[in-house]
């Protein structure tokens, strides 16, 4: 019987040993995977970021185009510039 309990507590204590032994190895792994996905949803937001404001240059550049048709007074066409500019930036209210 002693044996039996002998071999039982030894047994037990293998577990356990065992068992921190893998959960600080999970706890790598998740940490691990989750400094992976946070570095590649970064770079995805950078190039989403990059080809936005692509393509708001793109935009505005036709803006300015369409406007310098519109308007032949250099100085008049540098104002709506400008106020175009401020309302792309949120800095002025449309009114």
């Amino acid at each position: 019987m002693a044996l039996c309990r002998q071999h039982y507590h030894d047994e037990l204590q293998l577990q356990m040993c065992h068992e921190s032994s893998l959960c600080v190895m999970l706890e790598r792994l998740a940490t691990n995977h989750r400094d992976h996905m946070m570095t590649s949803l970064d770079n995805i937001h950078q190039r989403q970021v990059q080809q936005l404001k692509r393509q708001m240059d793109v935009s505005n550049k036709d803006e300015l185009k369409m406007l310098a048709s519109m308007y032949a007074d250099k100085q008049e066409l540098a104002r709506y510039s400008l106020l175009l500019l401020l309302l792309l930036r949120g800095s002025v209210k449309k009114f």
